[in-house]
């Protein structure tokens, strides 16, 4: 319990500073996933969707207190809340999955991590497309294909995004594993 409540007060203070949410223009580029994805591996799905829920809550929160042009599809929780839960459940299940086939504790940590980001990404976006289409379009003044747009935001943003959570989630679980082990 104690763990996750560590995590869920890393999640808070990533929320609060520069390091949790990285501006690009209307768009953030996110590192808030990490303490969710690093719960499924170390402390197991329930702390996981805890931690997730913790990141959807500021996520929320944020839409109201920092506002931008798009913030209000962050109102409802459906596009705030659930992906941030669900990256927990999704992240938990490819550890343990790629573990299993594998016995590979490290590829676990990397495709858990891959899984969990993408996981996010894909939930939050989708859901903006499937509730917010043509509102968005308009707050964002697009004009065109919003699939098209989607797209690119997932090119630009996520996939960086889900390499760097690979990257910090392997080397974070690694150190964890030494510190548990002494």
């Amino acid at each position: 319990m104690t763990s996750t409540v560590m995590l869920c007060v890393i999640s808070i203070i990533l929320s609060v500073t520069p390091l949790g949410y990285i501006p690009l223009g209307i768009l953030n580029v996110t590192i808030m996933h990490i303490p969710v994805i690093i719960a499924a591996i170390v402390l197991g799905r329930n702390s996981a969707m805890m931690v997730g829920f913790t990141f959807g809550m500021t996520s929320l929160i944020r839409s109201f207190l920092v506002p931008t042009p798009i913030s209000f599809v962050f109102w409802n929780p459906i596009v705030s809340v659930l992906p941030r839960i669900l990256i927990g459940v999704f992240a938990y299940y490819a550890y343990k999955m790629v573990k299993k086939s594998t016995g590979n504790k490290y590829l676990s940590y990397i495709l858990s991590a891959l899984v969990g980001s993408l996981t996010n990404t894909i939930f939050v976006l989708g859901s903006i497309y499937l509730l917010y289409a043509k509102q968005y379009m308009q707050a964002s003044h697009i004009t065109g294909n919003f699939l098209t747009y989607l797209g690119g935001i997932f090119v630009a943003n996520s996939i960086p995004e889900a390499i760097f959570a690979a990257v910090v989630t392997l080397a974070i679980c690694r150190a964890l594993e030494r510190y548990i082990k002494n």
